[in-house]
Formats: C-alpha cells, structure tokens, sequence
C-alpha cells in the first residue's frame, strides 16, 4: 500500500490518496485500488504517482506487468482513462464499459510531470 499525501506552496494539503496493490512478490504487480481525493485530481499529482509505481514495480526482480481494472461509477469518471494515458494496454473488456489493463515492463515510460518533485518512503 501507498499513502498519498500532498503540500505545495500554500501549504500542507494533506492525506488525499492510497494505492492498494496485491501480487508484490509475483512476475506481475496488480494495482487493486487507486484512490485520490477530487482536490487532489488534476493537479499532476495522479501522474507522479503512477510514475513512482512503474518505478517501484519495474524496480523488482522478476517483475515483468503491472496489470489493473477500471469499473466506472459516478464517482470515478474524471479518471476512466487514467491508465491508458500512462501507457497501459486494455487486455480485456470485462463487463459494460468494465476494462482490464496490463502495462508491460518493455514498454513502460515516465510521463511527463516535472512541476511535481516526490518523496515516496519505501516502507
């Protein structure tokens, strides 16, 4: 699990996310749930993030796919693309508007976001 916690140069923002991942120690790292708070949206800070995971997971030995799903609802619609603009692949339709992603160690890549420094503690 990632905690995601905010400041910039107004102040501190707080505890906006967490990221829940299973299958750490396998060939393929599964992000289970990707949460982040509407305040936080927008600002870069989901792309920051998602880099960190490529990072991490990439990092491992053995890894070699990081493989997640979208189930829309009304709450999560600003982020229904959220994981082909970083790059993954939609491996399956699961159900209505349901997709099944998996990004590959190969051909994974930072995207851009510069104006965010991270500080991500590995425990």
């Amino acid at each position: 699990m990632i905690l995601i916690r905010v400041e910039d140069r107004f102040g501190d923002i707080g505890w906006v996310g967490a990221v829940l991942m299973r299958d750490v120690n396998g060939p393929e790292i599964h992000i289970d749930s990707f949460i982040l708070s509407c305040r936080a949206m927008g600002r870069g800070i989901e792309t920051a993030v998602m880099n960190h995971l490529k990072d991490w997971c990439f990092a491992r030995p053995g890894c070699v796919a990081m493989t997640a799903e979208y189930r829309p609802s009304a709450k999560n619609l600003p982020v229904r693309d959220l994981y082909e603009r970083h790059g993954f692949s939609v491996s399956a339709p699961e159900e209505p508007q349901a997709k099944a992603y998996r990004l590959e160690k190969s051909s994974s890549s930072r995207s851009p976001c510069d104006w965010i420094a991270g500080h991500f503690d590995p425990n």
